[in-house]
């Protein structure tokens, strides 16, 4: 994987009012990120995604572990694919090699103390 970008969960409500400011409260305590990945792999890695995609998630049903940066550094998370959005493969290198962008739901991240 070579970069992400991580979009947080929203867990406020926000209720505009006939006159005055909008108020918002919490509605959930805890809410998945989506993360925006991007994997560049060799030929023979993008047939190992395939396999994984297709056989192992059930084309990204089912959750998996994967390991991602946040400001705890390098941790592991459980994760699956955006139904909404599966994943785009674009060839790259005369065929060489591929670019596979998709978006992630990651179950709760770790955060600093």
């Amino acid at each position: 994987m070579t970069d992400y970008s991580i979009k947080f969960g929203k867990a406020v409500i926000r209720t505009e009012m006939e006159s005055g400011p909008a108020r918002q409260r919490r509605r959930y305590t805890q809410v998945p990120s989506m993360i925006n990945v991007r994997f560049d792999f060799t030929l023979e890695q993008f047939g190992i995604f395939e396999k994984f995609w297709e056989q192992d998630l059930l084309h990204g049903e089912r959750w998996f572990e994967i390991k991602l940066v946040n400001g705890v550094g390098e941790k592991t998370y459980t994760a699956r694919f955006d139904a909404n959005e599966p994943p785009e493969a674009v060839s790259v290198a005369k065929g060489r090699g591929w670019v596979v962008k998709a978006r992630l739901e990651v179950e709760a991240r770790q955060l600093p103390t």
